[in-house]
């Protein structure tokens, strides 16, 4: 999985990202009204990457959790050398730093750190969370995905959905499977384990690598 702020990152990246070793491309398209995959995908970046092979890298734009920024530095995942270093250079302290914070005052506040307001620049109020996790959100814009299904010719009534394709700048061989009928989180986690060890998944594969 690579998640990303929108079409244009992965076009700026195109080079470096094919310089991954990836063979076939996919892109999940849903917006904040398609809450099944909404919900799944807050702990499902880290299964679809692992379902979906090292072949594979299929972008979303969906903010990276923590635990999934964590995952991919800790395994020198390709989203963590394309996009998670710099995203986390300007993001402030990194978990470690916060483990060598020995003020005993400091740990204290970062246990509220809901809860305690700090005045920065120009006035403004934010929390002490905010100050040390920034909102990923505001960097990726589910609203992005009506870009990205324009561009791949995709119709809005056929989103949410899963596409494949083998080029970026080739979006007539595209490849799509349906997603609409997902209800819940939990139809979710059970199609996708059992679509990524489909013989159309496969198949797909095969095509890549003859494509390739």
């Amino acid at each position: 999985m690579i998640p990303v702020p929108g079409l244009d990152q992965v076009r700026i990246a195109w080079i470096e990202i094919r310089a991954q070793g990836y063979i076939l491309y996919g892109f999940m398209l849903y917006s904040d009204a398609d809450t099944p995959l909404v919900n799944y995908m807050q702990s499902g970046l880290v299964e679809i990457d692992a379902l979906s092979g090292a072949e594979c890298a299929i972008f979303v734009i969906e903010s990276p959790s923590a635990k999934w920024i964590e995952f991919t530095r800790r395994k020198d995942h390709p989203w963590w050398r394309l996009f998670g270093r710099y995203l986390q250079a300007t993001s402030g302290q990194s978990s470690k730093e916060f483990d060598s914070i020995s003020n005993k005052l400091v740990r204290e506040l970062l246990k509220y750190q809901q809860a305690v307001i700090v005045q920065v620049a120009d006035a403004q109020l934010v929390t002490l969370q905010h100050l040390f996790a920034p909102d990923y959100q505001l960097l990726y814009d589910r609203s992005e995905v009506w870009s990205v299904a324009k561009e791949f010719g995709i119709k809005p009534e056929d989103v949410p959905c899963l596409i494949f394709f083998h080029d970026l700048d080739d979006d007539e061989d595209v490849t799509i499977v349906d997603l609409t009928d997902l209800r819940t989180e939990r139809q979710a986690t059970r199609y996708f384990r059992r679509f990524f060890g489909s013989r159309e998944f496969k198949k797909i594969l095969r095509e890549a690598r003859a494509h390739a």
